[in-house]
């Protein structure tokens, strides 16, 4: 038995039989401090650092994204080229809106009518505000404030207004249009999305909420991260989800304001809310008009004038960032592009707006716009807004807002809204303001009425039904199954060159060290060091591969005395650089907002992640292993038996340190990066041909990212889904892999904090649990846990053993 040191506690954790762990003490072997020394001083890198090989690999990557979506461009327009009709663009359309559903997990029926409650009324002269909240999942509240005309009146023209990301429901931009439009006569739904305003999923309140300054209105955004990551998980979006919600809202209007179901519209407001609301428009018919800026065509960021061959040369996908709802996953991959989703919204009332200056005669999507409209007859539907100047401007001759400002509504918004309504334009803008506080729509009362839960304890508490219904029992791909799927998307493609000669070698003291490129399907180059003993084994070559969270050259760096030692037993190694890791890595620790985030969002844009095109990579490298191709073409090379070895070395947050933070505090928690754990998790599920598996600084569970509303993990690590089927998470994995040899070491939370003894051993109790029910009865003689990293000299002898016993 093995005792685990954790903080003060000490935690045991059951180990391979006595007899076992001391063949392992005798097969420990003192490296040579001479192969030690050599390996420390070796360049792991297959480049110089500065020179232009280097460059060009660390932009690899980013250049196969940058070309997917430049394909996805290229398709979208011959798409478009082939439309010569309506019934064409209808086809066209419901196929694209479809994939649109499948991808944001958007129901294509309509929701039932949610409960609402109503919890205080302003009264104004000519309208009303009711703060209510209704309900639009079992338990979550949707915080929204309703303008209503004083008196009602019957089938009014009802209106949803969509905040930007930059603040919630009670800005003064939406209490003006609010108020104005129910004045005219008009019901005005103004609601929070999901984590604004009242629906806040942080602590960031105010400025007290910290003792340190931050930008408090910027943290219900900054927050989109964390909420996108934990629905990731789960399957879902967050652009799905705030879509569901807004279209409760048109039950709320129909039934509490008992608006005209043929007068209901949607505004979306600049900087994130146009996306929602147009999306929410092309989805549910029940919309009869829509406003929608900055999206769809040319964007603020977008240069201005247009180039004159901007309809080929206009990049209509965009590009992936952290924040989900700004590049929806697999958009470009499917083809429901942003001019897409706007064209979807024909024949109805559209008005395309702009925040800033528009220009009209170069912009291609308003020319696809026009058509789309033409074929239906209806181009008196179609109307346009904009502002004046750039973004980079400042006021007054930039006309910046924060939803929807005064420039813009006058601007062609009022029109709108008076030709498709019936609403007059206003004689003069709203001077009456309410503060928050009036607006704020939970009460005690509702508090204590409704119990609502914290965001976490919901989201735990609704995924458990959708976690118990996977299936366990269902057929799972191998590593050829899953290797040949990836073979297919890449068969019209000539063959990359295979590697049969190092680009460089260098002999070692009992070793020698190789590096190469192995090129992926799909054109990705991946590093590669090899190290190979001196004495070539005639039977047998055993080999571990080695996948690093960090790169290669921090696991050298770190491990020297285990690959000596390793070496020394007559085992190679095989140290690997994934896409985005290491030596193509292009930033040097994962973030929130970095270029990791950039290109994993991107991935998931083009229809794949980032976790599986890692994977992948690893599977590119394991297969040219096998093939033998970096061996010598003498007899001397041997059968090839592989144990994986992946590993995490971020520094874990202390006890002590302070998860609580906003984003962007001075000193953020270190994010845990379990890419390099991960891929030797999932990669020895696929392939039972390894004979064994040590991994450390995983996640014991990712579901661990759902119980708090703090999570420091990268975008990279998520795989759309991975909680909701029956592989996805650490223990299926395990359960996978059994009953191969497996060491487990280091685990951490998806705030990368250690497991403390409680936390671990519940967990370990469950494996164990899950494991006997698959019929594994001594799941401790092959599975090894432990709160610790082990030394060089253990690793070396449990890999050396379990290798040691697959060689004649």
């Amino acid at each position: 038995m093995k005792q685990c040191l954790l903080g003060n506690t000490w935690l045991l954790v059951i180990l391979v039989g006595a007899a076992m762990i001391g063949s392992a003490q005798g097969d420990r072997v003192k490296p040579p401090d001479r192969m030690v020394q050599e390996l420390l001083q070796l360049s792991p890198d297959v480049y110089p650092t500065q020179s232009d090989e280097a460059k060009r690999l660390r932009q690899a990557w980013p250049e196969l994204l940058r070309d997917g979506l430049r394909q996805a461009n290229r398709r979208s327009t011959q798409q478009w080229q082939g439309l010569q009709s309506r019934a064409d663009w209808e086809q066209f359309r419901r196929e694209k809106l479809a994939k649109l559903r499948q991808a944001l997990a958007i129901p294509e029926a309509p929701p039932p009518a949610p409960r609402v409650m109503v919890t205080g009324r302003i009264h104004g002269e000519g309208y009303r505000i009711e703060n209510l909240l209704y309900e639009s999942r079992p338990g979550l509240w949707v915080s929204a404030n309703l303008y209503l005309p004083e008196p009602v009146q019957a089938k009014a023209a009802g209106l949803i207004l969509v905040h930007s990301h930059h603040t919630p429901k009670w800005h003064t931009e939406l209490q003006d249009m609010g108020i104005l439009w129910a004045k005219a006569g008009s019901a005005v739904l103004v609601p929070d999305l999901l984590g604004h305003g009242e629906r806040r999923t942080h602590p960031f309140v105010d400025a007290k909420s910290f003792p340190e300054p931050f930008r408090v209105g910027r943290q219900d955004y900054y927050f989109r991260y964390n909420t996108a990551a934990q629905l990731y998980l789960l399957g879902e979006t967050l652009m799905g989800w705030m879509v569901w919600d807004l279209r409760c809202g048109v039950e709320v209007l129909l039934k509490r304001a008992q608006a005209d179901p043929k007068r209901i519209g949607i505004l979306g407001s600049v900087a994130g809310g146009g996306d929602v609301a147009a999306i929410t428009a092309a989805v549910d018919e029940r919309f009869a008009a829509a406003v929608i800026f900055n999206f769809g065509g040319p964007e603020p960021e977008d240069p201005f004038p247009l180039p004159d061959d901007a309809e080929v040369s206009f990049n209509y996908a965009g590009s992936g960032s952290w924040e989900s709802t700004r590049n929806l996953i697999h958009s470009a991959r499917d083809g429901f592009l942003p001019w897409v989703i706007v064209g979807a919204i024909a024949p109805r009332r559209l008005c395309y707006a702009h925040e800033f200056s528009w220009d009209r005669e170069r912009d291609p999507v308003w020319k696809r716009l026009q058509q789309i409209w033409g074929w239906y007859g209806a181009t008196e539907h179609l109307r346009y807004a904009h502002g004046r100047g750039r973004l980079s401007g400042q006021p007054p001759e930039s006309t910046h807002c924060t939803h929807i400002g005064t420039v813009h509504r006058q601007s062609g918004v009022y029109q709108a809204l008076q030709v498709w309504f019936g609403l007059p334009i206003p004689d003069r803008e709203n001077t009456t303001h309410y503060s928050p506080a009036q607006l704020t729509c939970w009460t005690d009362a509702a508090r204590q009425q409704l119990r609502p839960l914290s965001w976490p304890d919901w989201l735990q508490r609704w995924s458990m039904p959708r976690e118990r219904s996977r299936d366990h029992a269902r057929t799972y791909e191998t590593a050829d199954q899953v290797w040949a799927n990836w073979a297919r998307r890449y068969a019209d493609r000539p063959v990359t060159s295979r590697a049969t000669v190092p680009l460089r070698q260098e002999k070692l003291h009992g070793a020698r060290a190789q590096w190469w490129i192995v090129h992926n399907l799909d054109g990705m180059p991946i590093p590669v060091l090899l190290l190979q003993p001196e004495a070539a084994q005639e039977k047998a070559r055993p080999c571990v591969l080695v996948v690093c969270s960090q790169g290669k050259s921090r696991f050298l760096r770190e491990h020297a005395g285990a690959l000596a030692q390793l070496l020394t037993k007559g085992i190679e190694m095989c140290l690997v650089d994934v896409r985005g890791v290491g030596e193509t890595a292009t930033e040097p620790v994962p973030s929130r907002t970095g270029s990791g985030a950039t290109h994993a969002a991107t991935a998931l844009m083009l229809g794949g992640s980032a976790a599986d095109l890692r994977l992948f990579d690893l599977l590119a490298v394991l297969r040219w292993l096998r093939r033998q191709e970096h061996a010598q073409t003498d007899s001397s090379a041997g059968h090839l038996t592989v144990a994986v070895w992946g590993t995490n070395l971020a520094r874990v947050n202390a006890p002590t340190k302070k998860i609580e933070v906003f984003w962007d505090v001075g000193q953020l928690p270190t994010f845990a990066d379990p890419t390099g754990p991960r891929l030797a998790l999932r990669l020895a599920a696929l392939d039972k041909q390894i004979v064994a598996v040590i991994v450390t600084g995983e996640l014991a569970t990712y579901r661990s990212a759902l119980t708090s509303p703090f999570l420091f993990m990268p975008l990279a690590a998520i795989e759309p889904g991975m909680l909701t089927y029956g592989d996805g998470d650490t223990n299926d994995l395990i359960r996978r892999i059994a009953p191969h040899p497996l060491r487990l070491e280091a685990l951490v939370d998806a705030r990368n904090r250690a497991l403390d003894q409680s936390e671990l051993s519940a967990w370990l109790a469950k494996v164990h649990a899950s494991l006997r029910q698959d019929g594994h009865r001594q799941p401790e003689l092959w599975l090894h846990v432990s709160t610790s990293r082990s030394s060089d000299g253990e690793i070396a002898a449990w890999l050396g053993r379990h290798l040691g016993r697959q060689r004649q």
